[in-house]
């Protein structure tokens, strides 16, 4: 059996590739109000934690990202 993974970068690659089988397709948004088209959303970006502090240990503890 295949493992699942819905998160990082294959999960990215998943998501691409779905988003270019769906085309241009409108979706219904705000109780049927409003339209978002898939073709025109836009690609996330994560950003880097490099150079960052981050707490650790319930906050007792940093580190450097």
């Amino acid at each position: 059996a295949k493992k699942s993974n819905w998160a990082g970068q294959e999960y990215k690659e998943f998501q691409k590739e779905k988003m270019k089988l769906a085309g241009d397709i409108a979706l219904a948004s705000s109780k049927g109000t409003g339209t978002v088209h898939l073709g025109k959303m836009l690609e996330t970006q994560i950003p880097s934690t490099k150079g960052h502090l981050l707490c650790t240990s319930r906050g007792t503890g940093i580190r450097l990202g």
